[in-house]
C-alpha cells in the first residue's frame, strides 16, 4: 500500500502496482481508511449509554472509569449461572494496534474463559460467502465425506470439470444399508491443467436403471 503524507497527515491512500497480488488494488474497506481515520465522527474518547439504545445517547467519560465499569460488568456475568461463556469477544485487527493484532486479545478472553469467535471476522464470513458460491478448493487427492441412507449402501461420486467433463469417479459403502443413515468417507484423485471451477457429484445409483439419482452438487475449485 502507498501512502502520501503532507505536514505529518495522510492525504492519500492507494494500492502499490508493483505488490503482483493485488495489482495495485485495494479491498473496500482498507480504500476508506482516511475517511475513517480523520472523520469527525471518529469515537475518540470512552463513552457510556444515557439513554436506550435506540435513544443513541451517550455521554463521555474517563478510561479508568471505562475500564472499571467493564472490567465489573465481565466478573458479574462469569460469577452468574450464565458463565463466562455469555461473553463473545467480537474483535480482530480494528487499528492494527498491538493490542488487537498480536493475540493479546484472544489471550484475554481465554483466560476470562469466554466464548471462542471463529477466526476472523472479515475473512471468515468472506471464505463462506465464496464456499457457497464458488466451492471450496481443493486439491487431488480430494476427500469426500458425509452420510447417506442409499440401496444397498452404495455411495458413487465423481468429480467434474468446468467444462462439465467428468474426470475422476467412484463409489464407497456407507456403514449402514437402507432404512438408516450411516457414514462414509472415500478419496478421488483427479487431474487438471490449471485451477478452475468444478463441481463434486454425490448420488444413489438407480436399483432400476443404474442411473443417478438423490445428486447432491458441490460447487468447488479444482486446484492443479
Amino acid at each position: 500500500m502507498l501512502v502520501t503524507v503532507e505536514n505529518g497527515k495522510a492525504i492519500e491512500i492507494r494500492g502499490d502496482p508493483a505488490h503482483p497480488p493485488t495489482a495495485g488494488k485495494l479491498c473496500t474497506k482498507v480504500a476508506r481508511y482516511l475517511d475513517r481515520t480523520y472523520s469527525t465522527a471518529r469515537v475518540l474518547h470512552p463513552m457510556r449509554r444515557v439513554e436506550r439504545k435506540r435513544q443513541a445517547r451517550f455521554a463521555r467519560i474517563g478510561w479508568d472509569e471505562a475500564l472499571d465499569e467493564i472490567a465489573a460488568q465481565f466478573k458479574a456475568i462469569a460469577a452468574s449461572s450464565d458463565g463466562p461463556e455469555a461473553i463473545v469477544p467480537y474483535s480482530y485487527c480494528g487499528t492494527m494496534g498491538l493490542v488487537q493484532s498480536a493475540s493479546m486479545d484472544r489471550r484475554f478472553f481465554h483466560r476470562l474463559g469466554a466464548s471462542l469467535l471463529d477466526r476472523t471476522i472479515c475473512a471468515t464470513a468472506g471464505k463462506v460467502g465464496w464456499n457457497s458460491v464458488i466451492g471450496a478448493s481443493v486439491g487431488s487427492p480430494v476427500e469426500v465425506s458425509g452420510t447417506a441412507d442409499v440401496f444397498e449402501a452404495t455411495v458413487s461420486l465423481r468429480i467434474l470439470d468446468a467444462d462439465g467433463n467428468e474426470i475422476a469417479s467412484g463409489c464407497t459403502t456407507a456403514t449402514c444399508g437402507p432404512g438408516c443413515r450411516g457414514t462414509y468417507r472415500t478419496t478421488l484423485a483427479f487431474h487438471v491443467d490449471h485451477d478452475q471451477s468444478g463441481t463434486a457429484e454425490v448420488f444413489e445409483a438407480s436399483a432400476e436403471n443404474g442411473q443417478p439419482i438423490n445428486v447432491v452438487d458441490i460447487p468447488v475449485t479444482l486446484q492443479a
